[in-house]
């Protein structure tokens, strides 16, 4: 059995962040709360992921619960996963691209789901589910997630915020087993822009921990056909083995079904003029993106941000210097809306001269 400090999983979430939508009754105007019990329980203080120094980890990804909430009077919208975080925000740290917060269970069937909120660092945020294809055994928290479509969702910051997403197509009675939650905190790779992948991210806090207790049943009903907790019998996490071709037991990234960020940053090699505190980057577009924000770092460090209401076609993306450049190759982070009205993100790699 392998303790959260030694999952050094990464988990792969695809390109592409969609806005929240669906209809106003889906998801709660009030924070909601666990009216029929927890589904699982994690303790405080307990994220560990030496891929992240412990200076970068916020109370936004340490995971205290989740719980499956469901109204009969939402309709097909009635079923809620919903998880707890000890201290919600939808900032992202510095240097990083994106925060994720993830769902899963197994319907009957034995397919495994997710539903999960991701938020970019341009403010762009996402509400999406799909199904999940766990690695071997041996190989910890890791696997394929197959993005299917957006979901409606809400954040409700602050102290014991509670992220709360809708499991689609979910109905009064089903039973879900090997419920657990993800948080992450990525930052997307520059080769993330020749594929439909956001990247990888580390996995800042598993709920519940490993052991027995890593998983859990519920059965969506109103409360009175209560959601119960219960283990499962094959844990969650195993014990990490060596994955050559998945270095850090990287999940794969989402190979289809996923659009990309249609902008081509024109400007790959560039000077900066001594004195100068912006960089103008020649981009082009293939559709309209709006929205877009852009920062310039080298690893967690960021040396220029921008941003440009909108492009389309040929277009001048201004970034503001709050640091001296060298010599060097550094990641161009851009997030966009497309003409979808999706958040998508990319990373690309520019030259300083």
């Amino acid at each position: 059995m392998v303790s959260k400090a030694s999952v050094g999983a990464l988990l792969a979430v695809g390109a592409a962040l969609a806005a929240a939508v669906g209809p106003a009754a889906a998801v709660d105007d009030t924070k909601p709360t666990a009216a029929c019990g927890y589904t699982f329980e994690d303790a405080d203080g307990d994220q560990a992921n030496t891929q992240v120094p412990a200076a970068d980890m916020t109370p936004a990804t340490e995971l205290l619960n989740g719980f499956i909430k469901y109204d009969a009077a939402k309709g097909d919208q009635a079923a809620t996963y919903n998880l707890t975080v000890k201290n919600l925000s939808t900032a992202v740290p510095t240097g990083y691209t994106t925060l994720t917060w993830s769902g899963y269970y197994t319907t009957a069937d034995g397919t495994a789901h997710f539903v999960r909120a991701i938020v970019d660092f341009g403010g762009g945020t996402a509400f999406e589910y799909g199904a999940f294809t766990p690695n071997p055994t041996g190989v910890g928290v890791t696997g394929v997630n197959q993005y299917q479509g957006d979901t409606p969702g809400k954040f409700f910051t602050g102290p014991n915020g509670v992220i709360q997403m809708v499991i689609p197509a979910a109905k009064s009675g089903d039973k879900y087993t090997a419920a657990y939650a993800v948080s992450t905190q990525g930052r997307t790779l520059p080769s993330s822009a020749k594929t439909p992948s956001r990247g990888l991210a580390p996995i800042m806090d598993t709920a519940p921990d490993d052991g027995a207790d890593a998983g859990a049943s519920a059965t969506v009903a109103p409360c009175g056909g209560a959601t119960s907790v219960l283990p499962v019998t094959t844990p969650i996490s195993t014990p990490v083995t060596d994955a050559p071709s998945q270095p850090n037991n990287a999940v794969s990234s989402e190979p289809t079904g996923r659009p990309t960020l249609k902008v081509a940053v024109l400007t790959k090699t560039f000077r900066v003029a001594k004195g100068h505190k912006t960089i103008a980057l020649k981009v082009r577009s293939a559709e309209s993106v709006t929205a877009l924000a852009a920062q310039l770092r080298l690893g967690r460090t960021v040396y220029a941000k921008g941003k440009l209401a909108k492009v389309d076609g040929a277009g001048a993306l201004k970034l503001k210097l709050s640091r001296k450049l060298k010599k060097g190759t550094y990641a161009l982070d851009l997030a966009g809306t497309d003409v979808s009205g999706r958040r998508v993100v990319a990373t690309y790699g520019v030259k300083v001269k």
